[in-house]
């Protein structure tokens, strides 16, 4: 059953409709695998997106997760009596999406179990004798089912405020009325069911985070913690406990710790200083790996086989207990990409918000593989927010972070730190001239700045004798430019020197963006937050584009093809051929629930149309399929 499931998941014909380019990993918070078929994994991120493999991790499929993007996953199961059933707990914003969700179709459909909606769930235990037997660690206490999920019981006081959140959970093996929790105040046990809690911190730092608690399998009084403070070991079920040294000689973070099934006595630690392994049952420890690992799968029948869910690397598979372990994350993305780039014929995007896999990546095949070119460090350390090559593609690079703008005359394998000439406000865009190899415009909440010189020197634009406008977004196409502000546009046709308002499409809405044909005269798209607009006379004059009221996020004009345009609205994309009168929507196959934040084609490769995605990473789709026989067709949007 689990196997058809996932080849139904899996499945590919002849159409593929839109494909998921990556740069793939990105941070994963947990893993899990199927006892019955190894080669089955599930993958979770912890800002709510869910994958799966069913070839061993060589390749990854998304599942559509109710509470993706919008929760914060703490905790994933998945029943080894029942590999199709997962559960997965989230604390959320909205608290009518906190609590545990529950699929018993391999993600196919989801519930939110009734006796904890609303409640943020920051940690899943098991039973081993009994997989339907789970514990669940709410904001606000220990609950406990014993009928795998249809009815809960909070166990623990609901007066003790000590007591609670509950961010660890784990059984005795032996006994199910022993159960450790762990709080961002110290460790709690009870050896009746509930009905008792004791604090067991004896020998503990004060107001250690517990973030993972462990009983040996082979010896139920000896147990392991995890904290913020380091790792500690009981000989006493917790009546006290000493802490480990050299996990890794001081304190750090220490996510999960866990014993080798094959061979209880190694224990691994998964810290924020590195993957650690001790051979000694704890005694003595050495650092087996440098990744941040959050969570790890054992192969049920493979000794030594793990696969790790990283911070920082994705998904990593060993077969050597973490000595040495290789990324696979084909189709498993996780990353925030502000922009995609394209110079020379290549395609460059960011992954910014990562400790060490973050940086530049550069395609030189439209997207089929990525290399990293420059790493963080190679960055100044600083989040490229936005990249932009001088002239038409061919020049030097640009790239802009939060404190300074930066330049690359080798392709972005080498960065010169050039400064910040918007006095630390939010920097907004970074846009070339086309055709001229030297100027460039950044624009940023206080104001728009103009470079002749390829960076070296900014200059703030004038706008109405006003340099410190406020901008929120800058868009530029041909030979205009547009910025908008909070209640007005603003245009520019002489590389940013003159500055002339135009009108908005309505004065009570966002702009998202606007897509400028052919400069001045040609016609202009302004996605909002009352739809799709389209001006032929140079704004003075603004029509509803044809696609239904409703915030529209993004639009495009094609580099090559006069009539041809995209847009955005509600992840839907929707494409014009006839200069956005009349829009359709394209085929959603490859899509599903993805949330699409902007469009881009590369002039060189005409038929690709991309899209940078929230967290999911770039997609493509042919669009010379529309109306093949073997291929899509739009469906009218009227």
């Amino acid at each position: 059953m689990m196997r058809s499931l996932f080849f139904f998941f899996l499945s590919w014909n002849a159409f593929a409709g839109w494909q998921s380019i990556g740069p793939f990993g990105g941070a994963a918070e947990a893993i899990a695998i199927n006892p019955a078929d190894p080669a089955n994994l599930v993958a979770a991120t912890r800002n709510g997106l869910v994958y799966i493999s069913g070839d061993a991790g060589r390749s990854w499929k998304d599942i559509r997760f109710p509470a993706q993007l919008t929760s914060t996953v703490h905790a994933m199961l998945l029943d080894p009596a029942h590999p199709a059933t997962w559960y997965i707990g989230v604390s959320t914003e909205d608290a009518s999406l906190a609590g545990i969700f529950k699929t018993e179709d391999s993600g196919a459909t989801w519930k939110l179990l009734p006796g904890m909606k609303g409640t943020s769930v920051y940690s899943l235990s098991f039973w081993q004798k009994d997989s339907s037997v789970i514990a669940a660690g709410g904001e606000d206490g220990v609950y406990l089912t014993k009928d795998s999920g249809e009815n809960w019981q909070r166990i623990s006081p609901n007066t003790n405020r000590d007591l609670q959140p509950i961010t660890a959970l784990t059984f005795d093996p032996g006994n199910s009325e022993v159960i450790y929790a762990g709080t961002p105040h110290l460790p709690w046990k009870t050896s009746d069911g509930g009905k008792n809690w004791h604090s067991i911190h004896s020998g503990m730092i004060d107001d250690s985070d517990v973030f993972s608690v462990h009983v040996d399998m082979t010896k139920p009084d000896h147990v392991f913690a995890s904290a913020c403070s380091g790792i500690y070991r009981s000989g006493d079920a917790g009546g006290r406990w000493a802490k480990m040294m050299g996990v890794p000689r001081s304190s750090r973070r220490t996510y999960i710790i866990t014993q080798d099934p094959f061979t209880p006595s190694i224990i691994y630690a998964g810290t924020s200083s590195g993957f650690w392994q001790s051979s000694n049952s704890g005694d003595t420890w050495k650092m087996v790996s440098s990744h941040i690992v959050k969570s790890i799968a054992f192969h049920p029948k493979t000794e030594g086989e793990l696969y790790l869910a990283t911070d920082d690397a994705g998904i990593l598979v060993t077969h050597d207990r973490g000595v040495t372990s290789k990324a696979i994350n084909e189709g498993f993305v996780n990353r925030h990409l502000p922009q995609i780039s394209f110079a020379d014929g290549a395609m460059y995007t960011s992954s910014i918000y990562e400790l060490k896999d973050g940086g530049i990546y550069k395609s030189a095949n439209h997207g089929n593989s990525w290399d990293r070119i420059a790493t963080p460090a190679q960055l100044h350390n600083e989040n490229i927010l936005a990249m932009t090559s001088l002239g038409q593609g061919k020049g030097p690079l640009l790239a802009v972070g939060f404190e300074n703008i930066l330049k690359s005359s080798d392709g972005g394998r080498t960065w010169l730190r050039l400064g910040h000439p918007w006095g630390g406000s939010k920097m907004v865009g970074l846009r070339n001239w086309t055709g001229d190899s030297k100027t460039a415009l950044l624009a940023s909440s206080n104001g728009i700045f103009v470079t002749r010189d390829g960076g070296a020197v900014w200059k703030a634009a004038k706008v109405k004798g006003d340099s410190t406008l406020a901008v929120r977004s800058i868009y530029a196409s041909g030979t205009s430019a547009v910025v908008a502000t909070t209640g007005a546009l603003f245009i520019s046709t002489d590389a940013g020197t003159a500055w002339s308002p135009f009108s908005r499409p309505r004065e009570d809405s966002e702009i998202y963006d606007l897509a400028l044909r052919g400069g001045p005269n040609g016609a202009i798209l302004a996605a909002t937050s009352h739809g799709l607009f389209r001006s032929i006379d140079q704004a003075k004059t603004w029509k509803s584009a044809g696609i239904e009221a409703g915030t529209v996020s993004s639009v495009i004009w094609h580099p090559s093809r006069a009539a041809e345009a995209y847009a955005v609205q509600y992840g839907r994309v929707y494409r014009s051929i006839d200069g956005g009168i009349v829009w359709n929507p394209l085929e959603r196959k490859g899509m599903e629930g993805v949330t699409i934040r902007s469009l881009a084609i590369d002039a060189t490769l005409p038929d690709r149309l991309f899209v940078l995605t929230a967290s999911r990473g770039i997609f493509w789709y042919d669009v010379s399929t529309i109306g093949r026989p073997d291929g899509p067709e739009t469906v009218p949007s009227h």
